[in-house]
């Protein structure tokens, strides 16, 4: 599959969701919804630890060429991310009372040794 096409970009983005729930697992996060499309867009992931729902979205880069994945999420992309999360509490009515929310993102990053995975608060 060549490198450039839309396919295999949809594939590592799918796979770098997945490396991204098991590390949210790992760090003891309930995975609630995964690729949550909404009129706005799609939620990677929403995860809850303790009382926070956790808004996620998931960057996935081949290498350093084109900057850091966090880079990819302009202030557009974020705007569209709380619009979807703010779907989502609508149609998930139990996560509005005594929960608290927040936005995040995921960078994996496979060329990297010393970080490969790091989620980072995105801060409104």
């Amino acid at each position: 599959m060549n490198q450039d096409s839309f396919f295999y970009n949809q594939q590592k983005g799918w796979e770098g969701e997945e490396a991204a729930v098991k590390f949210l697992r790992k760090n003891r996060y309930t995975i609630l919804a995964q690729r949550y499309r909404t009129r706005f867009g799609e939620i990677d992931i929403v995860g809850l630890k303790k009382r926070v729902v956790t808004f996620i979205e998931v960057k996935w880069r081949k290498s350093d060429q084109y900057g850091d994945p966090l880079e990819a999420i302009k202030k557009w992309k974020f705007e569209h991310l709380k619009k979807a999360a703010y779907c989502y509490l609508n149609a998930n009515r139990q996560y509005q009372k005594n929960f608290y929310y927040e936005f995040a993102a995921i960078a994996i990053r496979p060329f990297s040794k010393e970080q490969p995975i790091e989620l980072v608060q995105i801060i409104p």
